[in-house]
């Protein structure tokens, strides 16, 4: 699979937001999904070379999946952070808190 053969993206639309001036120029279409993973899940399920999707590089990892491009943010100081959350009532670890 190679990125002139995609014509869709998909992820959460935060993400797709966070790079639209990057997917207008490689002239993808977009699909919402509910998240980055769920869409990069979604693609390794029913693989489909016209479709990519936003997601982590870890998603690749997770599902097998190529990276095609690297870096698609607009915004070079656009960072999203991630957070692990729990319903249950014990404390985070202590490299976890901040100072």
């Amino acid at each position: 699979m190679t990125l002139d053969q995609v014509k869709i993206a998909m992820s959460m639309p935060i993400a797709l937001s966070q790079c639209r001036h990057s997917l207008k120029k490689l002239g993808l279409a977009h699909e919402s999904a509910g998240d980055t993973a769920g869409a990069a899940k979604a693609l390794a399920l029913k693989p489909d070379p016209t479709r990519a999707a936003v997601a982590p590089a870890l998603a690749a990892e997770i599902y097998g999946l190529d990276i095609l491009a690297r870096d698609i943010e607009d915004a070079r100081n656009n960072t999203t952070r991630f957070l692990v959350m729990t319903a249950a009532d014990t404390p985070a670890p202590a490299f976890t808190t901040a100072a």
